[in-house]
């Protein structure tokens, strides 16, 4: 309880004080803007929670990938989450079920691309160990483009509950 009053008393502070840049102190990190389209891809491999074998071609059908990107803007707010749904490929391959992309404009050097994975069942968030995030200095090179992230998702999956037990993330 006390720990919830604590947080609650600093997100007020935060409200009245702000504890993020104001719009003049944004100006100050103000960059020429670009334009990027991150495009995630990859593979993934399952295996049981019971033997630890690879069992990616047996179970692919039973487990959804989710990313989720948003951009952090300089001055606290936030544009999205964009949810991105893959299905897993007998093979491995994350299969991208969704047309189109995301395009995100960079303006700042304090805004920030963020990506987070998830799988399901049950909805859970994978430990990738970090988050990813990209700032103006990192996508600079791909303005106008599309910014590629490869990926590979390694999942510890219960055969028996047929459920995402955990899982890592390592950027390729």
């Amino acid at each position: 309880m006390k720990r919830v009053v604590a947080v609650l008393i600093a997100c007020l502070a935060c409200l009245v004080n702000g504890c993020f840049p104001d719009e003049e102190e944004c100006k100050q990190w103000e960059m020429p803007e670009i334009n990027v389209t991150p495009i995630v891809y990859g593979t993934a491999v399952i295996r049981s929670s019971q033997t630890g074998v690879d069992v990616t071609g047996q179970y692919y059908a039973d487990i959804t990938v989710y990313t989720n990107v948003k951009k952090d803007h300089c001055n606290g707010s936030v544009s999205g989450p964009f949810i991105t749904e893959f299905k897993i490929l007998s093979n491995g391959v994350l299969d991208k079920q969704s047309l189109g992309t995301y395009s995100f404009s960079m303006y700042n050097e304090k805004d920030l691309i963020e990506i987070k994975l998830s799988a399901s069942p049950p909805e859970k968030t994978i430990d990738t160990g970090k988050l990813l995030f990209y700032n103006y200095e990192d996508l600079e090179p791909y303005d106008g483009g599309y910014f590629n992230i490869q990926i590979r998702v390694d999942l510890i999956f219960d055969t028996q509950n047929k459920t995402v037990i955990s899982g890592t993330v390592t950027l390729l």
